[in-house]
């Protein structure tokens, strides 16, 4: 599945650590989304999207499903 990374996971060492591989981060492409914004989660230092003018820089991965699965596990 192909998934959209624009917060902690965009550092390769929390990927790793999350994902227990860092090859799909590896392979992940630059991306923008488009009509929204990354703020903190109320009462977090964690970002979200919310959507709004602006745009949000990030990379596009491709997740294989236990990597996927971790991921979920991980963002809750």
């Amino acid at each position: 599945m192909r998934v959209f990374l624009y917060g902690t996971l965009l550092d390769p060492r929390v990927f790793r650590r999350m994902a227990g591989t860092l090859r799909p981060w590896r392979r992940a492409r630059p991306a923008r989304l488009p009509g929204c914004r990354r703020v903190a989660l109320r009462g977090t230092p964690y970002p979200t999207l919310l959507r709004g003018a602006g745009e949000v820089a990030g990379l596009i991965a491709t997740l294989p499903p236990r990597e996927l699965a971790r991921l979920v596990a991980y963002e809750g």
